[in-house]
Order: C-alpha cells, then structure tokens, then sequence
C-alpha cells in the first residue's frame, strides 16, 4: 500500500498549472499544496478535484510546514514565482527568511531539493544569500516550468531566474 505522507510539496500553487502538471505527470506520488490566499485556494479546490494524490492546505507555509510533515518526509517543494514583497518596508513578509529555511530544513529529506523561480533580481539574490548560510547546496540545472506567470512575464521581456538547492545533510 501507498504511504499516505506526501513527498512532493508545492508551496502557493496560484492557479494550479504546476500542481496539475504534477499531478498528472505522477499519478502514484502524493503531492500537497500550501495556498495562502483563499479565494485562490477556493478555485484550486475545484481544479483539482480530478486527482486523489493532490493534498490541498489553507495558510502560511511557514506555520504549516511543521504541522503538517513529520521531520525529513519531503524529496521537492517547489516555490515558483513567490510574491517579491518589493518595497522596503514590506520586506519582512518575504519566504525567503532564515526561519523559513530552518522549517525547510526539518522537512526536507537529505539529498532533497528546493527548487525557485523569480522574476525578480533584487528578490532572487536575498534568496541566495540567505540559502548561502543554510546547509543547502546550489545545483547547476535550472529548473524550467511554463507556468502562465513565466510565460507571461517572458513575453513581457522580463529575466525568469530558476535556483534548485539541494539539503546537503
């Protein structure tokens, strides 16, 4: 029997293209979402009525990431196009924080990878530092996915930045 613990997480699925993708792709792996907003997770809701292997969740990744996985169950989460929070003051609402890493850390499994996407330089580079301090490594391979916001953003002319990071221990 299948282990109910999911194994691939994506934290705000926006519309679901990826999600779906996913799910699709891997019928037989348990795959959750975290929506933060909930009109999105509403709509969400419907779109992936389809498949049983998608776990939708309501609420902020980082209160949820230890609530809802034990220690190490995680081989992916992917975080594509996370809201840059670009002016100053409204920084402090960014993922991409230490605290935020650490949650990362307790629920990837070793050899687990994060895998980014951003448009935005100023945002891609805080992320890369604050990964710089955590026990991740950054792989090579970029990491491409058409989400409609990629290429929507790439028709628009805009630089996408892809980051996979991979938990070293």
């Amino acid at each position: 029997m299948q282990d109910a613990t999911p194994t691939i997480l994506e934290i705000g699925p926006g519309r679901g293209d990826f999600l779906l993708f996913l799910a699709k792709e891997r019928p037989c792996e348990k795959i959750a979402a975290i929506e933060y907003k909930r009109k999105r997770f509403d709509k969400l809701l419907k779109r992936c009525s389809p498949y049983p292997n998608i776990s939708l969740h309501l609420g902020n990744a980082e209160d949820l990431l230890p609530e809802l996985f034990p220690p190490e169950t995680l081989r992916e989460v992917y975080i594509l196009f996370p809201d840059p929070w670009p002016k100053r003051r409204h920084a402090k609402h960014r993922l991409f924080r230490p605290p935020f890493l650490e949650h990362l850390e307790f629920v990837l499994k070793a050899q687990g990878q994060v895998i980014v996407a951003t448009d935005d330089n100023s945002y891609r580079r805080q992320i890369e530092e604050v990964f710089g301090s955590a026990p991740f490594s950054l792989l090579s391979t970029p990491f491409h996915f058409p989400t409609f916001y990629a290429q929507k953003w790439a028709k628009e002319g805009r630089t996408l930045f892809s980051l996979v990071y991979e938990k070293r221990r």
